[in-house]
Parts: C-alpha cells; structure tokens; sequence
C-alpha cells in the first residue's frame, strides 16, 4: 500500500514538474520577445 502511495506521488511530482518547465520555458520564450522587441524599438 505504501509503495502504490509512493508511486501515485512521484507521478503527480513529476507531472507537477512538467508544468512546472513548460511553464518556465514559456516564461523565458516571452521574455526573448519582448527584449527582441524593445532593440528593435531602440535602434
């Protein structure tokens, strides 16, 4: 029972971390734009 407990956990971590990444990745693709945006504006 314990071990069944452990695993459920370990998949809802690991999903959890999943988003987590994407949405960091987002973040940072976000974050490109608009510094990519802003040289544009500047030169």
């Amino acid at each position: 029972m314990t071990a069944l407990v452990f695993n459920v956990n370990a998949g809802v971590l690991s999903c959890i971390g999943n988003v987590f990444i994407e949405q960091q990745s987002w973040l940072a693709t976000g974050l490109s734009c608009i510094e990519n945006a802003a040289h544009k504006r500047q030169s």
